[in-house]
């Protein structure tokens, strides 16, 4: 009886965890960069829409440069959670 509930009361902390951060842990796992880079080319600019040439080129690096800091960020955190397991794995206890 004892190790019923032990296993119960497991499984519902587990349960309510995913329910908490299964979106984090969703979007973390499979957040991929695009297998064919998306490529643009500027051909006219409009200044009707009310802000300057230079403003919008300057919000297009701005964006670049986080999807870019966002990818590495990724990589980084795979890589070291690549070898957090392969360690787990190798190490004796």
């Amino acid at each position: 009886m004892r190790k019923t509930f032990k296993i119960l009361t497991l499984l519902l902390t587990l349960g309510v965890v995913w329910y908490l951060f299964q979106d984090i842990v969703i979007n973390a796992v499979s957040a991929r960069p695009c297998k064919n880079p998306i490529s643009y080319s500027l051909v006219a600019f409009d200044e009707r829409f009310g802000i300057s040439r230079d403003y919008f080129i300057n919000a297009l690096k701005e964006a670049v440069n986080s999807v870019l800091t966002a990818q590495e960020d990724i990589k980084i955190a795979s890589e070291t959670a690549l070898k957090a397991a392969k360690a787990k794995i190798v190490s004796p206890r």
